[in-house]
C-alpha cells in the first residue's frame, strides 16, 4: 500500500519531513486519508533538542498507531 503526500511549508520552517513521515505512515496504517499539522517553535534549536523532537514525534505516530488498531 502506498501513500501520496502534500506538504505546505512555512518560509524557514523546516518539520515538513516530520508531517510527511507521520502523514505516510498514518494513512497508509489506517487506508484513508488523514492530515497532519506541525509546528515546532524552538529557536535556535540545538541537534539534541531535535533528536528530542524527533523521538517525541515517533512515540506519538506510534500511540496514533495502537489506538486506531482497537478499532
Amino acid at each position: 500500500i502506498s501513500a501520496s503526500t502534500s506538504v505546505i511549508t512555512a518560509m524557514g520552517h523546516k518539520e515538513d519531513a516530520l508531517a510527511r513521515e507521520m502523514a505516510e505512515t498514518l494513512a497508509k496504517m489506517v487506508k484513508k486519508n488523514v492530515v497532519v499539522l506541525c509546528g515546532i517553535h524552538l529557536s535556535d534549536i540545538s541537534k539534541e533538542e531535535i533528536g528530542c523532537v524527533h523521538d517525541g514525534m515517533e512515540q506519538i505516530k506510534d500511540d496514533m498507531a495502537r489506538i486506531w488498531r482497537k478499532k
